[in-house]
């Protein structure tokens, strides 16, 4: 039942996030290894995850169009980011350089 709750949830957030970023969060779940309460946690923060991960992959996206060697200097940097503040910062180091050039 769990496994059909979270591919439903990945079938849905493909129309938010594309079905490569929905699989990625959904392949993290190991449903052999986690309590029911532990998967009903994941389930619940699951939309929120797949929200923030879109938002960092639309910042370098949008970074690539402007400065495509910053996007990759700044790649894993975002991506790693585990709050909003984290992302902030980065954000406000990579505009500080585009304003130097």
């Amino acid at each position: 039942l769990w496994k059909v709750l979270i591919h439903w949830l990945a079938y849905h957030s493909e129309s938010k996030l594309g079905s490569k970023d929905g699989k990625k969060m959904l392949d993290q779940i190991d449903f052999e290894q986690h309590s029911k309460q532990e998967i009903s946690t994941m389930i619940e923060t699951l939309p929120n995850r797949l929200i923030e991960q879109g938002k960092k992959e639309g910042m370098l996206e949008t970074l690539s169009w402007t400065s495509p060697e910053l996007a990759k200097k700044y790649r894993q940097e975002v991506l790693s980011a585990k709050t909003e503040s984290e992302l902030s910062l980065i954000k406000e180091k990579i505009k500080s350089e585009l304003q130097q050039r």
